[in-house]
């Protein structure tokens, strides 16, 4: 199998999983610049760090090159914020979606004052929740299940709605914005 063939099979096995999240990320991005734009929070995406292979001058391949902690970090009203967008077209979203090592940078930050949450859209449904990792982690270990039912969001939670101008207006769930 020639070099661009091997490319292509490997490209198609892999499109799929290609730009799983990035739908609710992009979304998220055009909340977060709406954000800086208005001077409420300055929240930017972190990319997952990647490597490049090379052979002969040539792009061979790509690969993930360390663990990603989380999708976005920032600032929101003099604390550090960190967190993790979900998306699912399932009516659940499940506990292995969220990384143990994600969890605990989660965690860690709120040990030392910061705001750690998950973001979760169902696209099913279009509704995006706001859980923060004390929760999810409390979920975790007290409901015998694999996974948080879109119910318990819908009976437990407000959807993250557009207002304000703002996209996305996820903010509004930690209380400290109107």
């Amino acid at each position: 199998m020639n070099r661009r063939n091997l490319y292509m099979t490997s490209y198609i096995k892999n499109r799929k999983n290609a730009n799983k999240g990035k739908y609710l990320e992009n979304l998220i991005d055009i909340s977060n610049k709406q954000y800086l734009a208005k001077g409420v929070a300055h929240i930017t995406n972190i990319p997952t760090p990647t490597k490049v292979k090379w052979s002969e001058g040539e792009i061979t391949g790509a690969y993930h090159s360390g663990k990603s902690t989380v999708d976005f970090i920032g600032v929101f009203d003099g604390m550090f914020v960190a967190f993790d967008a979900k998306e699912t077209t399932k009516n659940y979203l499940p506990f292995k979606a969220i990384r143990q090592h994600q969890a605990d940078y989660l965690i860690s930050i709120t040990k030392y004052g910061g705001l750690g949450f998950i973001l979760v859209l169902f696209r099913e449904v279009n509704e995006l929740y706001m859980i923060s990792i004390q929760e999810f982690k409390e979920l975790q270990e007290t409901i015998n299940r694999a996974s948080i039912p879109l119910q318990w969001f819908q009976d437990n939670k407000e959807p993250i709605v557009s207002e304000w101008n703002i996209r996305y207006h996820y903010l509004k769930s930690l209380g400290r914005v109107e």
